[in-house]
This record gives C-alpha cells, sequence and structure tokens, in this order.
C-alpha cells in the first residue's frame, strides 16, 4: 500500500486512503462534478477509472479536456462511444446547444450511466456497444470497472452491438447537426468502431477524439501505427495536447494515447 501510495502527489493521499477505506463499505460512491451528484462504482483493491475521477473530478484527463476546448462542443452532436458511467456525457451536457449520443453495452454500468444522466435533456443513452457489425460479443470484466473490454471470445457478459453506419441509418433524426465530435474509448475495439462507421466517417468527416494503446489493440489484430495509418486513409490528421502549453500541435510520431484526428483541409 504505501509503495502505490507514493506514486501520488501528497494532497491526494487522504482523498485516495478515503476511496479505497469506503469501498470497503458501501456499494456505492458519489462525487460532486460540474454542479451534478456523480455514482462511482466503488473498487476495494485499487483506484481505477472510478477512484481517479473521485480524486481528481473535473480535472480528471486533462488532455480529454484540452481537445474538447480546442474543437468546441457548442452546437454539435457528441458521440461518447464507451461512455462508462457517463462522466464526458456530463461534460458535454454543459456546452451550449449540444446534444450527446451515449453508448455503454455493460448492463450494471449502463445502469449507472442512466442514473448519472437520466435528468439530462439533450442525451440519449443506448444500451448497446458498436462494433464493425451488427450482432453479439462478449464482455470481459476487469477489476476496474473502467477496463472491461468487449471480447469475440465466447467467454464473459454476452452484449449486444451495431455498427456506426447502421445506427446512422437506423436513427437519422439523431444526426441532423452539420458538426459531429466523436469520442472512441472501448478498450482495445476502436479499429471495429471506425471500420463500422466507415461511410458515415467518410460522409460527415466528424472530430475524432480516440484512445490508442497497443496492449489493448492487440486484442483484436490491430495496433497504434495500423489504427492511425487507417483513420488517416480517410484524409485526417493526428493532432496531441500538450499540457504544459494547453494548445494542441500536429502529431509527427505515432504515440499512445489520447489522440485527436481532424480532416486535412
Amino acid at each position: 500500500m504505501v509503495q502505490f501510495i507514493s506514486r501520488f502527489p501528497v494532497w491526494s493521499i487522504p482523498k485516495i486512503i478515503e476511496f479505497l477505506f469506503k469501498s470497503q463499505y458501501k456499494k456505492e460512491l458519489s462525487v460532486n462534478i460540474w454542479g451534478r451528484k456523480f455514482y462511482l462504482k466503488p473498487n476495494k483493491k485499487k483506484l481505477g477509472v472510478d477512484g481517479y475521477i473521485y480524486l481528481y473530478k473535473e480535472n480528471y484527463e486533462p488532455d480529454m479536456r484540452g481537445y474538447f476546448d480546442y474543437v468546441d462542443l457548442s452546437n454539435a452532436t457528441f458521440l461518447d462511444i464507451g461512455a462508462n458511467a457517463g462522466y464526458w456525457t456530463i461534460y458535454a451536457s454543459q456546452m451550449k446547444n449540444c446534444n450527446i449520443i451515449s453508448f455503454e453495452p455493460h448492463p450494471v454500468t449502463f445502469a449507472r450511466l442512466k442514473k448519472n444522466v437520466d435528468s439530462l435533456t439533450n442525451c440519449i443513452a443506448f444500451n448497446i456497444g458498436l462494433s464493425n457489425s451488427k450482432g453479439e460479443l462478449n464482455i470481459i470484466e476487469m477489476l476496474d470497472n473502467g477496463s472491461n473490454y468487449l471480447s469475440t471470445n465466447k467467454i464473459g457478459i454476452p452484449v449486444g452491438v451495431t455498427t456506426l453506419d447502421t445506427h446512422f441509418s437506423e436513427h437519422p433524426d439523431l444526426y441532423l447537426r452539420n458538426k459531429i465530435v466523436i469520442k472512441i474509448d472501448v478498450e482495445g475495439a476502436e479499429q471495429f468502431v471506425i471500420e463500422g462507421g466507415s461511410s458515415f466517417i467518410m460522409q460527415r468527416q466528424p472530430y475524432i477524439i480516440v484512445e490508442m494503446i497497443d496492449k489493448h489493440l492487440m486484442r483484436f489484430d490491430s495496433s497504434v501505427e495500423k489504427l492511425d495509418r487507417y483513420i488517416k486513409s480517410f484524409g485526417y490528421k493526428s493532432y496531441i495536447f500538450n499540457e504544459k502549453s494547453k494548445s494542441i500541435f500536429e502529431d509527427n510520431e505515432i504515440i499512445e494515447g489520447n489522440i485527436l484526428y481532424l480532416i486535412d483541409k
């Protein structure tokens, strides 16, 4: 425990101990973010995504915040693909005239997502995953709720999946706006999501923010290099957020992390 805690700044240690302690006896935790109560899953053994949100609140994943500020979610349709409990859905809901479509396939996580966003009038949530074909996949559950991932193996929890192209054709009224911003964080199935939305991407040229981690992408026979090359085949360039300068700059190297893709005009 001491070695684990020593990796964090001194100011955070009381909050880490508080989260792990409360997780021993509470079935649900909550924090206030952006003026709303946000419900989290306790974790008795590690922080995970919920623990980091408990710790950092509105300052969780500053690079994502930098990307959203840069593209400006005002007057946009925001697709939160891999919404988990709805952290970025709630963030987007504050933006002027922003409509949100959230996707979360895990049934328990989706129930928490609904609890967190149900009072929002500009959000619609779907209990389904996005992939490169319509049908059913399985979710492998991990200790960290934010690390659950889709699998083509016949183990885990069966969940329904569809493609972005299919969802667009079945719900055209949700995609009427010219400005589309997509966030994809699906623990390795990111290439499947892009493949399943290839027609939509070519037609609508959305802003794309995608998590790219090699060890996750390998689950689906992909890699950071392969996914980067595939997205750029649609005419995109990649950009990363510099936290020190609080600015976006073109990414000439292939790196892991959250990456912003913009059409090269």
